[in-house]
């Protein structure tokens, strides 16, 4: 992938291989969100609940954050990440400036919007990173869950809303999303991946009563998986020189930080 990304810059020095939306900071969130369907595990969240070192070198959460770690370092990134502009970058995207964003789904159709030509360009692509089974997994969750108010008093009009939703609406399409009917044909922007061999894997939830246990030891060691920015921006500023922190020594200091937390949840 990092090979891929040079090359891109390679052929075309005015082209930003990877935009990191750094300023924009709850677009870094998209990092986390892979961790799954990296590991191929659909039980990787509620593992991270009993491991103390979870960001060891190796293992799944550390080889996402190096990735971003390498990425930055090796200059692949917009040249100033702290001035990026959300908004703008969805434009240079569609407009062949930006070569890739780590995003959902539901960017897809944001930047094609911006596309006057060539839409099939855009497309949406799997976190780089082979499961320890030899597969590529693509984490899928869902967006909203529908249902019936049991007090409406026109549940049969209610039904037949969501019907419509499900079966005949673009909703899903329109959104970058997977349909909720079994069976539908995956959007366009997923078709290529579809073709790979690409697997879906959705999570597991949580045992019953540890259903807010990895919130409250992410919360307690205040790194902010899947929620909040400033640890991602820590792993760039370290990359590119803005600190003089090491790669090693911020995934020492996350794995502290989440031993500790574990220790004081289950207190």
């Amino acid at each position: 992938f990092i090979s891929a990304l040079k090359t891109v810059k390679e052929k075309n020095a005015e082209v930003t291989p990877l935009y990191t939306n750094y300023a924009a900071g709850w677009t870094l969130s998209n990092w986390d969100f892979v961790r799954s369907g990296a590991a191929g595990n659909p039980d990787f969240t509620n593992e991270m609940t009993t491991d103390t070192a979870p960001f060891d070198s190796g293992k799944t959460m550390n080889t996402i954050y190096n990735t971003l770690y390498e990425v930055s370092k090796q200059k692949l990134i917009e040249a100033d990440p702290t001035t990026s502009d959300w908004e703008q970058s969805k434009v240079d995207m569609a407009n062949g400036k930006i070569g890739v964003m780590v995003l959902g789904s539901w960017a897809v159709p944001q930047v094609k919007e911006a596309v006057a030509e060539n839409a099939e360009d855009i497309a949406f692509q799997p976190f780089p990173m082979t499961a320890p089974d030899g597969k590529q997994y693509l984490p899928i969750g869902g967006d909203y869950n529908y249902g019936i108010n049991v007090h409406s008093k026109h549940k049969e009009a209610a039904r037949k809303l969501l019907d419509w939703l499900v079966n005949e609406s673009d909703y899903a399409e329109d959104n970058g999303g997977l349909s909720a009917k079994v069976g539908a044909d995956y959007p366009e922007s997923l078709q290529a991946a579809q073709e790979a061999g690409v697997e879906l894997l959705e999570e597991n939830p949580a045992p019953a009563g540890k259903e807010s246990l990895f919130s409250a030891i992410n919360d307690q060691a205040e790194l902010g998986i899947g929620t909040t920015d400033a640890e991602k921006q820590r792993i760039i500023d370290a990359a590119v020189g803005n600190s003089n922190e090491t790669f090693d020594a911020i995934m020492k200091d996350f794995n502290t930080r989440w031993a500790d937390a574990m220790k004081t949840v289950g207190e």
